[in-house]
């Protein structure tokens, strides 16, 4: 509402002079000959309308990257619906206040004539923007992530410059300040689109989704939580609205109940899930994506991902046809000169058989398998690892009792972070340096 107000106070005025320089004066003055014949009253009627219409636009202006970020969905069609509501909001407003004015004074005909033209006018405006179902998507709704500060800062620029260009005063920018600010700007910019490789352990209450984005533009995901939280649109906060893998590590409800989200709202080129026949819902989940145009690799044994010289995936799978959860994918990732183990949900059954196939190494980072369940992490486990870092993927005063207690002292020695007392853990990398940040 202050965004609104605050864009028809300092917008408007330069809407309105740029458009009367391209011709909205002749428009607003025409007809003041023929005021016998209603000349002047059409022109005045029309002058209120553009007044409405340079409004819209003042507020699709000054909250477009508002809207962006907040909703990371552009409607042109909206923008569009917008003007031509705005000239009718003043008349709905006034009838409407006379409606119940006269509603209440009893004067009941007049009360029903008013609320019939209401009616009539919201009628024609629904059906115009019920218009919108027959266009293409595209024009509809776009989807669109988040963008860094920098395009923020550029845009609202960009309106200043267009703010002095059409203000009643002329405005004289000094050269030598143009000639100082422009290179300090653009250097300014360029500061705020610096990006680094991270990992982030969202907070998606008793489940498990990860993140990861390497420096070169790879990202991935691994796991997409229950689906209570909705993992697409915390990727197109982070600026995502791609992907170049996602890996469901098994098939329970909190590993990839919002991974049907993901498909609909995200372009995913390559999906990663276990061979297991007896995984029912992995079967679901490859189905869907094939719909969608993914490419799905069943991952047997193991299977690598690389690009480039920053990021380095190798997915392990260990069949138990009693145990979904060991045979859940299990993750190695380098990232820069990071390493890190993803465990998802295998318990010390799977653990032992890594452990005998040497596939366990020093990690800087362990995502705690099955949320720090009793039944993972054994000593044995946890001393091949060795890990500097430990994430425990969990939710808020769950029904498990998860993280246990046995399990928090077995990673004593580690930094621990717990996204039911953190909420997100963001992992940001350089080389082999990290810094970690906590995002309730």
């Amino acid at each position: 509402s202050y965004g609104c107000a605050f864009s028809i106070y300092v917008i408007q005025p330069s809407v309105k002079r740029f458009f009367e320089k391209k011709g909205y004066r002749i428009i607003k003055t025409g007809g003041g000959s023929g005021r016998g014949q209603g000349g002047y009253e059409k022109s005045k009627v029309l002058s209120v309308s553009l007044d409405s219409l340079f409004t819209g636009i003042s507020v699709n202006m000054g909250l477009f990257p508002v809207m962006w970020n907040v909703f990371n969905r552009i409607n042109l069609v909206g923008v569009l619906f917008t003007c031509i509501a705005g000239p009718f909001a003043s008349g709905i407003l006034v009838l409407g206040y006379v409606a119940c004015l006269a509603d209440f004074l009893r004067l009941k005909l007049l009360a029903v004539f008013l609320s019939y033209i209401l009616h009539s006018i919201l009628y024609f405006l629904t059906k115009v923007m019920e218009t919108s179902r027959y266009l293409p998507e595209f024009l509809t709704e776009i989807i669109v992530p988040s963008k860094g500060l920098a395009l923020y800062i550029l845009y609202y620029l960009i309106i200043i410059w267009f703010l002095i260009r059409n203000s009643r005063r002329r405005i004289k920018i000094p050269r030598i300040y143009v000639i100082r600010g422009i290179p300090a700007l653009m250097s300014i910019l360029f500061l705020l689109t610096i990006t680094v490789s991270e990992v982030v352990f969202f907070d998606v209450g008793q489940g498990n989704s990860i993140y990861i984005s390497s420096i070169c533009g790879v990202k991935g995901l691994v796991d997409a939580g229950e689906g209570f939280v909705n993992v697409s649109q915390l990727l197109l906060k982070r600026g995502t609205n791609k992907l170049d893998f996602v890996v469901v590590t098994h098939g329970h409800l909190d590993h990839y109940g919002g991974i049907y989200d993901v498909f609909d709202t995200i372009r995913v080129k390559y999906l990663f899930v276990p061979d297991n026949e007896y995984d029912v819902e992995v079967k679901k989940v490859a189905a869907y994506a094939k719909s969608k145009g993914v490419k799905v690799v069943y991952v047997s044994n193991r299977s690598i991902y690389e690009a480039g010289n920053s990021i380095y995936t190798e997915i392990l799978f260990y069949r138990d046809i009693a145990s979904l959860n060991n045979s859940s994918l299990v993750i190695k990732l380098k990232l820069e000169q990071l390493r890190m183990l993803f465990c998802s949900d295998i318990e010390k059954e799977a653990e032992a058989y890594y452990i005998r196939m040497n596939e366990i190494d020093d990690c800087d980072v362990i995502q705690v398998a099955h949320h720090g369940s009793k039944t993972s992490s054994t000593p044995e486990f946890v001393e091949r690892a060795r890990p500097e870092v430990a994430v425990v993927s969990g939710g808020r005063n769950n029904k498990f009792g998860h993280p246990d207690e046995i399990v928090l002292e077995r990673f004593k020695n580690c930094e621990l972070y717990r996204t039911d007392q953190n909420g997100a853990v963001i992992i940001k990398v350089k080389g082999k340096r990290i810094r970690i940040q906590k995002y309730l």
